[in-house]
């Protein structure tokens, strides 16, 4: 009866312990944010989509600028453009726009910045590898009435 016990108890040991060990790997270690950006706790960005990062820091003295960063392979930021106070300040005044002007650009033109004739500052990145643009529009430094979309070249 013992011997019965004891090649029952051998069966569920092998069975017992992938269960353990299945359950300890699952176990995370850091914490981890599953969320749409616009969502997740320390979000600081403007935008919520797209390979960039909007920024429009405000300093103590009043001064803001458009700082744009795009995100890397390896999910690192890098700085792309960044247009200060006395930068925009020298803009035209939007009446005196026809359409659109654009300010600046890098990485050979997939980061673009334009100030439009409605007077609001637009951004486009991409395209993408799927061929997919992503944009960006709002009013002043800092950003406000932001509006954000995408569209595919060519259609």
């Amino acid at each position: 009866m013992l011997r019965v016990h004891l090649l029952r108890l051998s069966m569920l040991l092998p069975l017992v312990g992938g269960m353990l060990i299945l359950l300890f790997s699952a176990v995370p270690s850091r914490t981890a944010f599953a969320c749409l950006p616009c969502n997740c706790p320390d979000h600081r960005s403007v935008n919520c989509f797209g390979p960039f990062a909007l920024y429009t820091p405000t300093e103590e003295d009043g001064t803001c600028a458009i700082d744009i960063w795009t995100i890397q392979s390896d999910g690192q930021g890098k700085r792309a453009l960044m247009v200060t106070t006395d930068e925009l300040a020298e803009l035209p005044d939007a009446e005196d726009i026809d359409g659109y002007i654009q300010i600046d650009d890098a990485l050979k033109g997939f980061v673009a910045l334009y100030k439009l004739q409605t007077d609001r500052y637009q951004i486009n990145v991409g395209p993408d590898g799927e061929g997919k643009v992503y944009t960006i529009d709002f009013i002043g430094c800092p950003a406000d009435d932001v509006h954000e979309g995408t569209f595919v070249v060519g259609q």
